[in-house]
């Protein structure tokens, strides 16, 4: 039904901002603590930390009809059917955390992918650099409404890649 779908869709973004993150969060510190110029990529993922907390909260909000739950019933009654037939799921913890797993695993697909550009481009390839090329450049995609779109991302990863040291081509 498409309930089911709704809350797979759901999990699916959940999970794919959420495994980000986890990644994120060492790639940003160790670029911190190696000193690589990568401007404020700390507050991207601040930022996103703080959209997740949010969307968090509000499911276990409408979970357990609280506060917002009320507010939302009685503004707009008709959508808290629909949010309860959303949110109705109940999460198998064991299969939630083998999604994160994989989710965790193309994460690093992506990174490699990066690293294996390099590659192919000639140049030495670098682990730190092709991930922290590849999240900054995700960090800022999710975060920003300007970075979206063909380019965007490459413009990211080529300031990256000359902070290390990396020419143009």
């Amino acid at each position: 039904n498409s309930g089911k779908m709704h809350q797979s869709g759901i999990i699916y973004g959940f999970v794919g901002l959420f495994t980000v993150f986890l990644v994120g969060i060492p790639v940003v510190a160790y670029s911190v603590i190696q000193q690589q110029n990568i401007g404020n990529a700390w507050i991207a993922l601040l930022i996103l930390g703080a959209i997740l907390l949010l969307l968090f909260l509000f499911f276990k909000d409408i979970k357990n009809q609280g506060f917002f739950y009320k507010f939302l019933d009685k503004k707009f009654s008709a959508a808290v059917v629909y949010l309860e037939e959303i949110f109705s799921a109940e999460l198998n913890r064991k299969h939630f955390y083998r999604v994160v797993a994989y989710s965790i695993i193309m994460e690093f697909v992506g990174i490699f992918h990066v690293f294996i550009a390099m590659a192919a481009l000639g140049a030495s390839p670098s682990f730190s650099a092709a991930a922290i090329g590849y999240t900054i450049s995700v960090l800022l995609m999710i975060i920003s409404p300007f970075l979206r779109g063909l380019g965007a991302v490459e413009l990211t990863m080529l300031y990256i890649f000359k902070s290390f040291g990396f020419s143009n081509s």
